[in-house]
């Protein structure tokens, strides 16, 4: 991982090309191209694998494969294995550039200008710059933007509610106030978290900001959504290799849902210390997901398929109880075992003859203390692609 880095401060390039010389000997073979505005996050511009600059000082020219619209500050040649040599040595005679070269300035408020217009589409981004631009910045996405909305920490307002897995040091919703210069700790838990709901609303995370505390980087993070605290879904995970005793911007995993609630773990037993965590996508109102999924769902079960809305509020009649058998019940007016769907069990005791669920009986006990107990739905004339 030896690398050059050209930083062209007051401009920023939009690369299409570069190209390299070689020296007269441990030539280039695997390499990558990467830009960054804050010299934290990279983005591949270009990348090669197996390339081979092998004339001794010979220029190479290559085009860029990535990155079509954005321009950076920062460009950075890595390499990314052996020379030529098998060694590790970067050796390099020349390097140059291709594109188009920008005034920082304008390029900075050009951004702002779009931001500024997403922004009150309800969609949060930051400026990546090192010297963050005041209110675009990693501090300032959609706890910011509730914050200004309710005047105070979200929490103790009553917009957001933040728990966690415990409390050692301070209190879990104070990794939300902007100027707070401490940090917040859990005690040593087996896999310790915080988590945010956002009550009436949901979230469509495309990256968040996480600022850690040096002492406490040896563990791996999961970032998880859920509409339930019942199923969640990984959209982002940070290991040790990721953070650099400051803080960290992530992009999160391609999602089509939105989630109330966002919640990070820890993978593995031990203290999760915070300093500030914000988020960055869109803020959507719960209630108008919700309805727009009952919506789809009504239509898939016209066409015979069933599934249930993830919601900690169930909606009444899509809720984990109202799928095809309970569809089966509503047709038939009666209990399912007497007419749509035969139920048979491995063993039965002499007090319950029946499937004890909603659907007929309240007991909860069906078959005897054998090994390997069964329930069998025969849905005769039907059958099921679960």
């Amino acid at each position: 991982n030896s690398w050059l880095c050209f930083d062209f401060k007051g401009r920023v390039v939009h690369l299409t090309r570069y190209s390299v010389r070689s020296g007269p000997q441990n030539h280039l073979v695997q390499w990558v191209i990467e830009g960054s505005h804050d010299l934290n996050n990279w983005t591949k511009i270009d990348q090669r694998d197996t390339e081979h600059v092998s004339c001794e000082y010979v220029a190479r020219t290559y085009e860029c494969g990535g990155c079509d619209n954005e321009s950076f500050r920062y460009l950075r040649l890595r390499q990314t294995g052996r020379n030529s040599s098998r060694r590790h040595d970067l050796c390099l005679s020349a390097v140059e550039f291709f594109g188009t070269l920008y005034d920082r300035t304008e390029a900075i408020n050009k951004m702002i200008k779009e931001e500024q217009a997403r922004r009150r589409n309800g969609k949060f981004d930051f400026i990546n710059d090192i010297d963050w631009i005041d209110g675009f910045g990693p501090f300032d996405g959609i706890i910011a933007h509730l914050r200004k909305e309710c005047g105070g920490n979200v929490h103790v307002c009553g917009i957001v509610k933040i728990t966690c897995s415990s409390n050692y040091r301070n209190q879990c919703h104070q990794i939300t106030d902007r100027e707070w210069n401490d940090y917040w700790e859990t005690l040593n838990d087996p896999n310790p978290w915080v988590c945010f709901d956002f009550k009436d609303k949901a979230v469509h995370l495309t990256k968040y900001f996480v600022r850690s505390v040096p002492r406490h980087d040896n563990l791996e993070w999961v970032l998880e959504g859920s509409n339930d605290e019942w199923v969640w879904e990984e959209l982002s995970r940070i290991d040790a290799r990721d953070r650099n005793g400051d803080y960290v911007t992530k992009t999160c995993k391609s999602s089509k849902e939105s989630f109330r609630y966002l919640r990070l773990r820890q993978n593995g037993s031990g203290q999760l210390a915070l300093s500030s965590l914000e988020f960055f996508g869109s803020l959507e109102d719960h209630s108008e997901a919700k309805e727009s999924i009952i919506r789809e769902e009504v239509l898939r079960r016209r066409d015979g398929r069933f599934d249930f809305i993830k919601d900690i509020d169930w909606a009444e009649g899509f809720g984990p109880f109202d799928g095809i058998i309970s569809h089966l019940k509503n047709e038939a007016g009666v209990n399912v075992n007497s007419s749509a769907v035969k139920i048979t069990y491995s063993s039965h005791d002499q007090h319950y003859r029946h499937l004890a669920s909603r659907y007929g009986l309240t007991g909860y006990r069906i078959t005897e203390d054998r090994s390997n107990s069964w329930i069998c739905v025969d849905f005769k004339d039907k059958t099921v692609h679960l």
